[in-house]
């Protein structure tokens, strides 16, 4: 299961076989020194200056988000 989260970002939610927990892969790329998020080239990252997680900040608030939902 893929969601895309603005541009460049896409959640993964897979089942861990041996804990058996949920856990979220959250592919971001690179952040460069200005905070943004640089992204790789895997041609699925256009260019992402104006996502919603484009600073650190606003990353950690969504992360702290979906923390209420899936296992870290």
């Amino acid at each position: 299961m893929a969601v895309a989260l603005g541009a460049g970002f896409k959640i993964f939610r897979n089942t861990h076989w041996l804990i058996g927990g949920e856990y979220l892969y959250v592919n971001f790329g690179n952040v460069n020194a200005q905070g943004n998020v640089v992204c790789i080239a895997d041609g699925a990252c256009p260019a992402n200056t104006g996502s919603l997680l484009h600073t650190a900040a606003n990353l950690h608030a969504n992360l702290f988000k979906l923390s209420a939902d899936y296992l870290f």
